[in-house]
């Protein structure tokens, strides 16, 4: 640990070699190599995270370094649901030991952000579908909400970024439906996915519908997320797919939750009807009149809902 803080990670690992040699030292009983064994683990665990933490000024691939290092010494010499190699190799084992399998499921959680971050998406997925498919396997009661949320994270990066979109587009799903998810972190997810996938994403609109459409959800949080989704679409007309966009506003504005959320707020904490009315100006002035013809109509209607017909609109 002194050595990292004094950021000579080449004798890190030197010191992590020479330690585990001491750790698995053949003279000591087997409780004492496995306290030893563990407590080395750790270690580098707790490197690979600290490296993680300051990946601005450190190279993340040290951070996988740490925690396949971390991984493999697991497999080797702890016995746990997690690491299926070592019951192989000891039959006469029992391998539910829960301590060690919690280590081996956090050091491989911290290992998928390290390779993220490396550009590495299929060591990304593949630390996640270990996770996954032990977890289910042996102690489904371990994949709680928070880890569900950020391997469902982790699995939209690694997809998104590999332009996977329709894996992408699960694991929006996936982050949607768990319940500890905020708005604002839904949002963002969509916002991301809507730069890679752009047009008249229905499925994706009608996930955001349904997650405003939650009672509890705070009025003024909602309209937020909704004026953010808007401009998210209208980005994309800078992409020249206009006729798309067009759509895709319309698609979400017409959503009967979206629609009731910005009627019952009378306009005042949301910039949902500027928004539309703006880029059908811009189209307008553009010269997409057919488009420029939809939002206006759509801009009108709002005002014509609101009751505000008896002062001439602007449109």
């Amino acid at each position: 640990s002194n050595a990292w803080h004094l950021s000579d990670i080449d004798r890190c690992h030197l010191l992590l070699d020479d330690a585990y040699a001491v750790a698995t030292h053949r003279e000591q009983n087997e409780a004492s190599q496995a306290d030893a064994v563990k407590k080395l683990v750790l270690v580098q665990l707790f490197l690979g995270k600290s490296t993680l933490e300051v990946a601005v000024s450190n190279n993340p691939n040290q951070a996988v370094r740490f925690l396949e290092g971390a991984f493999e010494i697991l497999s080797k010499h702890l016995p746990s649901w997690m690491t299926e190699e070592y019951c192989l190799d000891h039959p006469d084992v029992t391998c539910g030991n829960n301590e060690n399998s919690e280590i081996a499921i956090e050091v491989l959680r911290y290992l998928a952000c390290a390779r993220l971050s490396c550009n590495l998406y299929d060591g990304t997925t593949k630390c996640i579908e270990t996770i996954k498919s032990k977890v289910a396997k042996y102690k489904p009661s371990s994949m709680t909400p928070n880890l569900d949320f950020t391997l469902s994270y982790l699995s939209f990066q690694a997809h998104l970024q590999s332009a996977s979109l329709d894996q992408a587009f699960i694991a929006v799903e996936k982050i949607f439906q768990n319940p500890i998810a905020p708005l604002k972190s839904c949002t963002r997810v969509l916002l991301e996915y809507f730069h890679a996938a752009p047009g008249p994403q229905r499925k994706a609109i009608e996930l955001f519908a349904w997650k405003i459409g939650d009672p509890s959800a705070d009025d003024v949080e909602v309209l937020h997320s909704i004026d953010s989704v808007l401009e998210g679409i209208i980005e994309t007309a800078k992409h020249e797919i206009l006729d798309k966009t067009t759509e895709a506003i319309l698609l979400l504005i017409s959503e009967e939750k979206v629609k009731t959320r910005l009627l019952a707020s009378q306009w005042t904490e949301s910039r949902a009807h500027v928004l539309i009315f703006n880029h059908a100006s811009a189209m307008f002035k553009a010269k997409y009149f057919h488009l420029a013809c939809k939002l206006y109509q759509c801009s009108e209607d709002f005002l014509d809902a609101n009751g505000s017909g008896s002062t001439p609109p602007r449109v």
